[in-house]
C-alpha cells in the first residue's frame, strides 16, 4: 500500500510529483534516520554509559522492528511516545515555574541553581527534536 507524501503528490501532480517526493522521502529516511539515531545514541551513552554507536544501532533496530510488526502497533507506540513527550515538557515547565517563579528575570540563573540538571537543560531541545524526528520512519498514512 502506498501512503504519505507520495500519495498526496500523486493526487496533486501525478507521476511528476510522486517520483521526486518518493526520492526525497527515501533520502530523509536513508540519511536522516541514522543521523537522528546517532544523536540519540550520544545522549543515551551520556546518560547510561557505553558506546554511542551501539546505542544508535539499538535505536535503529527498535524503530525498524516496530514498523515491521504492524502499522497499528507503530502508530500506538508513536502516540505513546508523543504523549510522554508532552507530559515531560509540561513537567519541565511546571518545575521551572515552581523553581523560578513568575519573575522571568531570574530565568537565566535557574540552571545554575541545579548543577546536576544543567547539562540536561542545555541539551533538552536537541533531545526533543531528535526523538520527534522519528516520525520520518513511521509513514502510517495511506489511501
Amino acid at each position: 500500500m502506498r501512503g504519505g507524501l507520495a500519495v498526496i503528490m500523486d493526487r496533486a501532480f501525478g507521476a511528476r510529483g510522486r517520483i521526486p517526493a518518493t526520492f526525497l522521502f527515501l533520502g530523509a529516511v536513508a540519511l536522516g534516520l541514522p543521523a537522528i539515531a546517532i544523536t540519540g545514541g550520544h545522549y543515551a551513552a551520556a546518560m547510561l554509559g557505553g558506546n554511542e554507536h551501539l546505542h544508535a544501532a539499538w535505536l535503529l533496530v527498535a524503530a525498524v522492528g516496530v514498523n515491521f510488526l504492524s502499522a497499528e502497533i507503530a502508530g500506538r507506540i508513536n502516540a505513546a511516545i508523543a504523549s510522554a513527550l508532552v507530559v515531560f515538557i509540561l513537567a519541565i515547565a511546571v518545575l521551572g515555574w515552581w523553581a523560578v517563579g513568575p519573575d522571568l528575570g531570574d530565568l537565566a540563573a535557574a540552571p545554575a541553581a541545579w548543577p546536576g540538571l544543567q547539562p540536561f537543560m542545555l541539551a533538552f531541545m536537541m533531545v526533543f527534536f531528535a526523538f520527534t524526528g522519528w516520525e520520518v520512519s513511521a509513514n502510517l498514512t495511506g489511501e
